[in-house]
């Protein structure tokens, strides 16, 4: 038997969750423009996202428009935090805003090990 498949409001919850860092969803909902229960309408299906309103929540996400409509049909890429193409992409940011302010970059380090110890990458 197959398994179900995830709707367009469950495939943008999880692109969205993806790509929002550590704000909250009322954070999130506060820079789209719109209410957090709107959010939750969305990815339970209860109501579709206007265009203007992905356009926004885009900009929140600092995301293009075209990666929300391309999650919601299930051909977008959702980006797991902890994969190396994101870490990388992280890395990439971080290191940017360094560069832009004058300030040293960030310290690599590897997760915690089991023994305990945390290494530098």
């Amino acid at each position: 038997m197959e398994e179900p498949t995830e709707t367009p409001g469950e495939l943008l919850r999880a692109f969205v969750e993806a790509h929002k860092g550590h704000r909250t969803w009322t954070d999130l909902a506060e820079h789209a423009g719109v209410r957090r229960q709107t959010l939750y309408d969305w990815f339970s299906g209860k109501d579709k996202p206007s265009m203007a309103s992905l356009r926004v929540l885009a900009e929140a996400l600092r995301v293009r428009p075209y990666q929300l409509v391309a999650a919601m049909d299930g051909d977008g890429e959702v980006m797991p935090v902890e994969s190396e193409q994101a870490q990388s992409w992280m890395w990439g940011q971080m290191d940017a805003w360094a560069d832009a302010r004058g300030v040293p970059r960030p310290r690599r380090t590897r997760p915690t090990g089991e023994d305990g110890e945390q290494g530098a990458a």
